[in-house]
């Protein structure tokens, strides 16, 4: 039995392939110098894919290049949408601004906390971009933010506003008569509007007349909607009222622009 182990061993060591050559025992493949990969050594290490040594720095900045770009390229597909999708907003809001121009002679009074001011909206949505973070990710949460209509205060770049979008505009249909507009979305994509008048008489006539709440303070009388937003019936009625019950003769002169905006403020 011993001889045979012998043998065994011996075969198993040294190989024949019948024309005289010795092939390498497994042992001299598992002991052989480098192994069968060649010599393992620092160099192979930094140059993973033989054949491209040459030319490897050059692909890397290459694909560095081009994930920028992508990068880049998301960035501004995600702030378009983003302004697309605020513009729409405003599109569809139900502030009645543009109703209460019709009475004319106006200023824009919108103060810093609005962050889209609606007369002065595409400049301020380019500015906006300003504030956005460069990054795809956030980017990428704020835009299904405003899909879903979730609260924006979360948001760092729209944190330091109070409003989203909205206007304050004075008018001065008559000099007798300051009219004082405000409208606003808040974060919340919650409208509100309400008017200041300069005149507590013609107010106390527009609660008679369209139901609407007042409070008064001094000369002036803060009027607010009981539907929520002023239509065009209240503004119709409140341009009769100034109409025909005054006459637009102020007999202790025009009050000057800064003084009405302060005090309305």
């Amino acid at each position: 039995m011993d001889n045979l182990y012998n043998k065994l061993s011996r075969v198993h060591e040294t190989v024949s392939d019948g024309a005289g050559s010795v092939m390498t025992s497994s042992g001299d493949i598992a002991y052989a110098r480098g192994g069968m990969f060649g010599a393992v050594g620092q160099d192979n290490f930094n140059k993973p894919f033989p054949g491209l040594d040459d030319k490897w720095e050059e692909r890397k900045k290459k694909r560095t290049k081009l994930m920028r770009e992508a990068i880049d390229g998301k960035i501004v597909e995600l702030q378009q949408n983003i302004t697309t999708q605020l513009q729409g907003l405003a599109s569809t809001s139900k502030l009645s601004y543009k109703q209460f121009m019709t009475f004319g002679n106006t200023k824009d009074l919108t103060p810093n906390n609005i962050m889209i001011g609606l007369l002065r909206e595409d400049n301020d949505i380019e500015k906006m971009k300003t504030y956005f973070s460069q990054d795809v990710g956030e980017l990428e949460l704020i835009s299904t933010a405003l899909q879903s209509s979730q609260d924006l205060n979360k948001f760092e770049e729209f944190a330091t506003f109070d409003y989203l979008f909205g206007c304050r505009i004075k008018s001065v249909p008559i000099k007798t008569v300051v009219l004082i507009y405000e409208g606003v979305m808040d974060m919340t994509y919650t409208e509100k509007e309400s008017l200041t008048i300069g005149d507590p008489d013609i107010a106390g006539i527009m609660q008679e007349r369209t139901r609407c709440k007042i409070t008064v303070s001094g000369k002036w009388a803060r009027v607010f909607p009981t539907n929520g937003f002023f239509d065009q019936n209240f503004y119709s009625i409140l341009r009769e009222v100034i109409k025909s019950d005054f006459d637009g003769v102020n007999p202790e002169g025009e009050e000057g622009d800064e003084q009405i905006d302060n005090e309305a403020e």
